[in-house]
């Protein structure tokens, strides 16, 4: 669920490790043959700047291990289901006891607490109750999650810039915290205008194809594929083209 976050901060220079099951997360890696090559693709590019470790922190002595690493690392990231991380013995107050600078990010479907903290989520769910699904697509057809995983993506970018903020207000404290990031609100936050126009105005947004809310921009078939188009920014451009071809 929070992997690209942890790629993103891999990628800003961050020491990051990986804590991996033995023989289970590790079966979904790129050593796996079993994969499809997308899949074993997609563990390289999450993944290709980590360090790993496979541990079993459900027996004592793995739990050690992670404890120890805890006591000398900045931030843990995890995304089990809320609840785990007391069940197994580790949750934030034990952390806490252990490294009171620790910085606990906590990446799931609907945030620890609410009435729906309990619900499971992907990708697709949380495109959906986040409300992006309902924005794209056509008119006239159904809800279309978007290509890839960026409703996951999204709230791996949130964890990441919470981490950040949360190491900066660190160094002016000296304490560590908890970030409680939900794909549910992450993915609604990234719908700018269709907040801005609900709490200004009430209007609901709807699905309307390849052409923006404000029509200021559009996308239309051509005889070679499609082309979008910005009337109100590049209208002139556009005319010009045209006329470059004698069809203005």
């Amino acid at each position: 669920t929070a992997s690209f976050c942890g790629k993103l901060l891999a990628d800003f220079g961050a020491d990051v490790v990986k804590v991996e099951k033995p023989r289970t997360d590790a079966a979904s890696s790129d050593r796996d043959a079993s994969r499809s090559p997308l899949h074993r693709a997609s563990f390289l590019y999450h993944n290709g700047r980590k360090q790993s470790i496979a541990l079993d922190f459900e027996q004592a002595a793995g739990l050690e291990i992670l404890l120890d690493l805890v006591s000398r690392f900045d931030v843990l990231l995890e995304s089990f289901p809320p609840g785990t991380m007391e069940t197994l013995g580790i949750g934030y107050q034990v952390l806490r006891a252990r490294n009171p600078r620790l910085i606990l990010a906590s990446v799931t479907g609907f945030g620890q607490t609410g009435p729906r903290s309990h619900w499971k989520s992907c990708d697709l769910v949380a495109a959906a109750c986040g409300g992006q699904a309902h924005v794209t697509g056509l008119p006239s057809g159904e809800p279309l999650k978007l290509a890839g995983t960026q409703a996951l993506n999204l709230g791996s970018l949130h964890a990441a810039l919470g981490i950040v903020m949360a190491l900066i207000q660190r160094d002016a404290t000296g304490r560590g915290d908890h970030l409680d990031i939900s794909l549910q609100e992450a993915v609604a936050s990234g719908l700018d205008h269709v907040l801005v126009r609900y709490f200004n105005s009430g209007e609901v947004a709807s699905r309307s194809g390849g052409r923006t809310w404000n029509a200021l921009s559009f996308i239309v078939p051509c005889r070679d594929g499609w082309l979008q188009i910005f009337p109100f920014q590049q209208w002139d451009t556009l005319v010009g083209w045209m006329a470059a071809e004698g069809m203005a």
